[in-house]
């Protein structure tokens, strides 16, 4: 199925998506709420930002695809930064589906009689649905004012994602430049997919200009943030058919087919002839403002 997305569409479904602050130390992995000045203090050395974003992509892994809603609750009451963003955003979820999936379930189900693959998703939507939010899930105990709450701990505790989300979202704070500029580098030192992803989600509330004509392309333009979004997908960001980002895609958007939001994005967004110039940000991104010895 063949959806038209408008680009604020795209970033706000990246917004809903975005893992949180997860150590290797002396060869060992530990769960730790780190500060800002804790996160500028990473080791920038590649291979360990690299080890670090492998066991970002395992713990998202564990939390968003195995662990039922009984582990990410006891995890997140626990301390876990990760799991406290993961159990908020069920809570968005479900709260989601009250709302604008109400309105777009059912012309998704009669659009299924004739789309026997288009069915099978939606019956997989339906069985998620049920175990996130139904009696064994959250139930009752999603609320706005639940959301709130454990966003607000997760970014207290450390999730750079959760921070983000925070500062621009219930603190109302304008995004300086500046700003924006050390949210990029504390995650090139973090090597978090989902904190590439959530930096889609910042560029619309840029205020100021940006003092950096090179990289303005990354920063400024319809197409900067679906190149933060494909550049998170390359480098682990969970965004395969099944994931919260298809997921929302397909209740937000009626957009429920693709394989991956890559193709998503290639398919239904980006015209072809775009596409170099979107490869160009990408490599912007990924040889220039994620260099962990860039300093905001």
């Amino acid at each position: 199925m063949k959806k038209a997305l408008t680009i604020g569409a795209v970033i706000a479904i990246a917004a809903a998506a975005a893992v949180g602050v997860y150590l290797w130390r002396n060869g060992q992995d530990v769960t730790l709420p780190i500060s800002a000045d804790g996160q500028r203090a990473l080791e920038s050395d590649p291979a360990k930002i690299a080890a670090r974003r492998k066991q970002y992509v395992e713990q998202y892994r564990q939390l968003w695809r195995v662990d039922d809603v009984a582990a990410v609750r006891d995890k997140a009451k626990a301390g876990n930064p990760i799991a406290q963003r993961r159990l908020y955003e069920i809570y968005e979820y479900c709260l989601g589906m009250r709302t604008r999936g109400a309105s777009t379930l059912p012309l998704l189900s009669q659009m299924s009689r004739l789309d026997p693959a288009l069915a099978a998703m939606l019956k997989e939507l339906g069985e998620e649905h049920r175990t996130l939010c139904g009696r064994e899930g959250v139930g009752s105990e999603a609320t706005g004012q639940a959301r709130a709450f454990w966003m607000r701990e997760s970014a207290k505790r450390g999730d750079l994602v959760s921070e983000m989300r925070v500062f621009v979202g219930e603190a109302k704070k304008p995004l300086t430049p500046d700003a924006l500029k050390d949210f990029i580098h504390r995650t090139a030192l973090s090597g978090d997919p989902a904190a590439m992803m959530e930096i889609a989600s910042l560029l619309p509330a840029l205020d100021g200009d940006w003092p950096d004509q090179a990289t303005l392309p990354a920063v400024k333009g319809e197409l900067a943030g679906h190149a933060w979004i494909i550049a998170a997908c390359r480098a682990g960001m969970d965004c395969a058919r099944g994931s919260r980002l298809m997921t929302t895609a397909c209740i937000r958007m009626m957009n429920c087919m693709r394989p991956n939001y890559e193709s998503l994005l290639y398919t239904d967004m980006i015209p072809p002839a775009r596409r170099p110039q979107v490869e160009a940000i990408i490599a912007l991104i990924q040889g220039t403002l994620l260099r962990p010895d860039l300093k905001s």
